[in-house]
């Protein structure tokens, strides 16, 4: 009866052996695809580089975000208040999938919402959106506030002449889907002020009583947010329209690894700063990392 008992241990041990070394194998053989996860749609975009002429057609389109016929390859992202209205995206702009994220109450229905102890801010939500959704991104990304029309409080849209005035609606018609894609990035304000040509000077002595809080501390954030560690690599100035609206391309996003936009809000969220200052600081480098020159 002994033996017999330990022949079937045997027997399943061995059973088990020839199983884990099979499963070793498969693992071994599966490993490259894995490390090459982070770097595919560099390498995808590369290859369509190399294999087509149309720019606006990538294998890695196919591979990492098929649309359904019945899904708008684009999405508008919004960061709202609870008490802000957006039913005008979905009135107006139809066409366009919706990602709003409700800031300041996590149980309200029907929105999307950060993650648990995530700072409350613009920059938190458009980022969580790129990291959640990174390898099924749509091929056009539109970041607005969520005020539709108005003055004061769309101030920061275009089209003060319109009826209603401010109208980003009205601007997001407009919007020329080919231009975001050819160029990666688009500030939806046209108007250079405020903004441009110096809105931030990181060495400005004396300091700009009315610019000092975010610039005083946008040396810092660059060298942290950049991994940059001299004063050299900041740039002297930064000059971009305000007010952190922009269209950005699939493509253009994907120049940078998810781990950069995780690293970007992990900064966000630990960073310290004023939430003001925070968000001041963050609006002049979306189109830094995204891809354009300081200025």
């Amino acid at each position: 009866m002994k033996t017999s008992s330990r022949f079937l241990t045997a027997v399943i041990l061995l059973a088990f052996l020839l199983w884990l070394k099979a499963r070793w194998n498969s693992i071994q053989a599966q490993w490259p695809e894995f490390q090459q996860i982070s770097s595919y749609p560099q390498q995808a975009h590369a290859k369509q580089e190399a294999a087509s002429n149309d720019r606006h057609q990538s294998p890695s389109d196919k591979l990492r975000a098929p649309i359904r016929p019945s899904v708008p390859n684009r999405v508008i992202v919004v960061a709202k208040q609870s008490d802000d209205d957006t039913d005008w995206l979905m009135d107006e702009l139809p066409d366009w999938q919706h990602a709003v994220y409700t800031l300041d109450d996590p149980t309200t229905p029907g929105f999307l919402h950060l993650p648990k102890s995530a700072r409350p801010l613009k920059a938190t939500a458009y980022l969580t959106y790129i990291i959640d959704n990174y390898f099924s991104l749509p091929s056009t990304l539109v970041f607005v506030h969520p005020h539709r029309s108005g003055f004061p409080r769309a101030l920061h849209n275009e089209f003060p002449d319109h009826d209603p005035p401010h109208d980003i609606v009205y601007a997001l018609k407009r919007l020329r889907i080919d231009f975001v894609q050819e160029n990666g990035y688009a500030n939806l304000r046209c108007t250079h002020e405020p903004g441009c040509l110096d809105e931030i000077r990181p060495f400005r002595e004396p300091r700009d009583a009315w610019r000092s809080g975010a610039e005083s501390v946008y040396a810092e954030a660059w060298k942290t947010v950049f991994n940059s560690s001299k004063d050299d690599e900041v740039p002297w100035v930064v000059g971009t329209p305000c007010c952190g609206q922009f269209a950005v391309s699939r493509r253009q996003v994907w120049k940078r690894g998810i781990g950069e936009y995780m690293w970007f809000r992990k900064w966000v969220m630990e960073n310290g700063l004023e939430d003001e200052i925070c968000e001041r600081v963050v609006e002049y480098l979306w189109h830094v990392i995204f891809g354009r020159r300081s200025v």
